[in-house]
């Protein structure tokens, strides 16, 4: 496909959703069309937007638990990251070995209630590095 404003387009997928909201029962469906400039199946680039979310995620993660954007390490930033990164996945180890109980009372286990449980629990630490 050639056209004058859009060089180099390679594939063209049409994604066709269809959502049911939980509450209202009503079904929606909507067409997206996704361009790429490179060739790909829908499979492949299915594949390839999971991957980019799944990074993306963990940056919310690592900036909503250990407020990643709004620090900036002038000394050392490699080691900070790396730090950053250890504490994020003791929540997730925390998580996963919690899921199925309420450690917080009634609250629902998520990353933020465990980053809020840690702030004000004096033997969190102990809970989650055994909970590894």
């Amino acid at each position: 496909m050639s056209h004058s404003e859009f060089k180099n387009i390679q594939t063209i997928i049409r994604v066709t959703k269809t959502t049911i909201n939980n509450k209202t029962g009503e079904v929606k469906t909507s067409v997206e069309y996704l361009i790429a400039n490179f060739k790909t199946t829908a499979k492949e680039y299915k594949e390839k937007i999971l991957q980019h979310w799944r990074v993306e995620t963990y940056h919310y993660h690592l900036d909503e638990l250990t407020c990643e954007d709004k620090h900036i390490a002038y000394i050392d930033p490699y080691g900070i990251s790396i730090l950053r990164s250890f504490a994020v996945n003791l929540y997730q180890l925390f998580l996963n070995s919690h899921i199925d109980k309420k450690p917080f009372g009634t609250a629902k286990v998520t990353m933020a209630e465990t980053k809020r449980y840690c702030m004000h629990a004096d033997m969190f630490a102990a809970d989650i590095f055994e909970a590894s």
